[in-house]
């Protein structure tokens, strides 16, 4: 997978494309995790509204 994806992005090395790989992996799991963080907050101002 690392090859073809070397062959397709013109990487200069099969551990360049890795490193892009992991890096894109990393902020997807960042997003992920504010994205929980952003449901739990809205959750909570929707629930503090129906009490009111």
């Amino acid at each position: 997978m690392l090859v073809i994806a070397k062959q397709i992005q013109g990487a200069n090395s099969i551990a360049q494309m890795r490193q892009k790989v992991y890096s894109n992996s990393a902020e997807l799991s960042f997003a992920s995790k504010l994205w929980q963080v952003f449901r739990a907050i809205i959750n909570g101002a929707l629930a503090e509204l129906a009490a009111v």
